[in-house]
């Protein structure tokens, strides 16, 4: 690449406004068809693990949804005992949990409590629905 190369956006974003008078945004132009799409698949209080960013979640009626959401969240656990979310860090924890879905064959939250790639540990029993804390020491 040169330095006025153009290179054009790759990234599908939720926010990107879309024709005025239609719709808002992405989020809002898909919301009501991937809502639908995803109860066609769900039973009625089967519970959804999202491991999706807030971002893409907004693509979503979560009051509409058949089920309830359960959102993991990591955050390194610092030398004074503070918590904090690292943002690189925690895109890859949702890549190894959805990795070890798949290599477990997970059918239910409770099935990732044994979850422990790269240090990642629950931090607490899985909620009904809501933050789900997954934490580990932070890493230098």
């Amino acid at each position: 690449l040169r330095p006025f190369d153009l290179i054009e956006a790759y990234r599908l974003e939720m926010a990107h406004k879309l024709v005025p008078g239609r719709t808002k945004n992405m989020a809002a132009f898909w919301k009501e068809t991937l809502t639908d799409e995803l109860n066609k698949d769900l039973k009625v209080g089967e519970p959804i693990i999202s491991v999706a960013s807030q971002e893409y979640m907004k693509a979503l009626n979560l009051n509409k949804l058949n089920g309830p959401v359960i959102s993991p969240v990591f955050k390194e656990q610092h030398v004074n005992g503070t918590y904090k979310t690292v943002g690189v860090h925690s895109k890859k924890a949702r890549g190894e949990l959805v990795r070890y879905v798949l290599v477990n064959k997970a059918q239910t939250p409770r099935d990732l409590m044994g979850f422990n790639a790269m240090g990642w540990r629950p931090a607490e029993e899985v909620p009904v629905e809501g933050p789900w804390l997954f934490t580990r020491p932070v890493t230098t």
